[in-house]
This record gives structure tokens, sequence and C-alpha cells, in this order.
């Protein structure tokens, strides 16, 4: 029996898109983006942890990023250091420029894809807007200008579009992201919402709780009204209030 959840709806619009082929950078938006994603029966984790394990767990390497991490490279159930697991990096001769992401996955993917006809990949961005802020271009710092150019140069290389990569950049709002990039025809944006109620009682059933065992802040009303009012919480402050 397969282990795999049932996916929210901004899930499947990826999983969809990803099968249509045409676009391969993808900006996830929205208060769910910090919340917690079901990874498996009764597991949940961060949305990074649902990209890897459970919407693009057939790829041959899951690539990691954020700006004070920088690049990590998932494969073979092991994580590490790209510069040190991805041979291709050093043999590619020269980084592309801008900060970590745009400096070493773009050599380490073209050195694999190149090798490797059956090589896929997903790179996963976290914390988009420290990686390509908005702004106006002439008052951005020139690392900052570099990995907007390089973010949307790996959004239409022909390469990546006809292979099996897949890029997430992870934000909260697109207010705080280049506008050049989110108003870029090559990518697509996804809204992650907050859990609606189903998700949230299943969120807590998947915990041991039952409607019955839910406590309100007034006792005379029902469980399925606090759930409904508490709708825009995150699902992961629950069980601060619900035992």
């Amino acid at each position: 029996m397969s282990d795999l959840p049932s996916l929210p709806a901004w899930a499947k619009t990826l999983q969809r898109r990803i099968r249509q082929r045409g676009i391969d950078f993808f900006i996830l938006h929205g208060p769910g983006v910090r919340d917690l994603h079901p990874l498996g029966t009764r597991r949940f984790g961060t949305i990074a942890g649902c990209l890897a394990q459970v919407i693009l767990n057939d790829r041959s390497a899951i690539v990691t990023y954020d700006r004070r991490c920088g690049d990590r490279v998932l494969r073979s159930g092991r994580r590490e250091r790209l510069q040190d697991s991805a041979q291709g990096v050093r043999q590619a001769g020269r980084d592309e420029p801008g900060p970590g992401a745009a400096a070493g996955s773009g050599p380490y993917l073209r050195y694999q894809l190149s090798g490797n006809p059956r090589f896929s990949a997903a790179v996963m961005i976290d914390y988009g807007e420290t990686v390509a802020p908005a702004g106006e271009p002439g008052q951005l710092p020139a690392e900052d200008r570099s990995a907007i150019v390089t973010l949307r140069r790996w959004a239409c290389e022909p390469l990546f579009l006809q292979r099996s990569v897949t890029f997430c950049l992870l934000v909260e709002t697109t207010a705080t992201l280049s506008a050049a990039l989110v108003s870029d025809a090559r990518t697509f944006e996804i809204a992650v919402p907050v859990p609606d109620e189903q998700e949230r009682y299943a969120y807590l059933a998947g915990r041991g709780s039952r409607p019955e065992t839910f406590s309100t802040r007034k006792r005379s009303a029902p469980a399925s009204r606090s759930c409904e009012r508490r709708s825009a919480s995150p699902r992961d402050s629950l069980t601060l209030t619900w035992v």
C-alpha cells in the first residue's frame, strides 16, 4: 500500500503543470509556505520536505538552497554540500554570477544532464526574497542583479526545458520578490494557502486526536465551529490550543 498522502490543491496544480511541460520555474508563494504539509500517513513536514519526498521524489537529485546555508544536494539518500559532491561544478571551469543558488547549481545540472540521459533534478530555493529581492535594478547590489538574471535564464534555458528539471522558488509574498522574475512569461506562480478545515482535521486525527477531544475557548461551542473560526491560523499552531 502506498504511503503517499492525498495532495492539497496547490500540489496537484504543480504536478499538472510539470506534466504539461513548457514551464520549469515555479514560484510558490503565500502563508502556507511556512506551514506543515503532508509527507505520508500521519506524517507532516515543511513544504521543502513535501516537494522532495512526495511531489518530486522521482528525481535523481534534489538541490536545496537558502542564502544562509548555501547549496545542498540530496541524492541516494545522502545530503552533502554541492561543491563537495558535484564533480560537474569543478569541471565546468567557471561559476555563474550571483549567490550560491545562482553559482553552483547551473554548472552541476548541465554537467549531469550532458553525461546522463536519464538524469533528472529539482532545485528548491527557499527565502527567495533574499536571492531575488524586489527593488529598482539600478539600486540593487550587483550580486542581486546577477542572481535575478541567472534565475530568469534558467527559466528559459532549452536544456532544462527539454529534460526533467524543475525549479521551485519559495516566498511568503511576491511583493518582496523581483518584479522582473515574477512577470517573466517563463515563470509560473502557484499560491499556497493555509490549510482548510478538512486538512486541519486530518492533521489532528493523524496526531491521535478526535473531534470530541478538541478543546475550545468556550466549552459550549462545537469543535467544528472552533476549527472554522481559527481557519486563518497556521496548522502547526493547532496543537498549542487543541489537545
